[in-house]
């Protein structure tokens, strides 16, 4: 018998199922794919519910998850935009805008704001290129 988290708010995770009796989660992600982990105790799922990142969490708390075949995006659910997104190499923000390109979250966007630093990005367009680069917010202290 499985046990589904619900009532839980990330910008990663879409959803958490755990099987007590296996020690196993099955967690799916915002972008389509589902991960499955074990051994997953009571007292991991416990600190999963509480932790403020779920996505932390189980990056640096719960064993290394095996992929679940068929989990990616549907072809329905894919991008339409034909156009091709890249994005400057940056040590806050990269990791950030990768999950939002690879989400589709950015293929129709004119700007997007750093979760971590509120640094606000916007796209060059160079033909079918969309290249996403920082731009620098001015403070002017007097």
């Amino acid at each position: 018998m499985s046990e589904k988290i619900q009532d839980f708010e990330s910008s990663n995770v879409s959803e958490i199922e755990f099987f007590p009796e296996d020690q196993k989660a099955l967690i799916t992600f915002k972008d389509g794919s589902a991960y499955e982990y074990a051994p997953v105790t009571n007292a991991m799922i416990g600190g999963l519910r509480v932790a403020g990142s779920k996505g932390s969490y189980i990056h640096h708390s719960l064993p290394r998850g095996r992929k679940v075949k068929g989990s990616r995006k549907e072809e329905s659910e894919l991008p339409t935009d034909p156009r091709l997104q890249s994005y400057e190499p940056d040590e806050c923000c990269g990791n950030p805008i990768w999950r939002a390109l690879r989400a589709g979250e950015l293929d129709k966007a004119e700007s997007w704001t750093c979760p971590k630093c509120g640094c606000e990005w916007k796209p060059d367009e160079e033909g079918p290129l969309r290249h996403w680069r920082p731009r620098p917010v001015l403070i002017v202290i007097r």
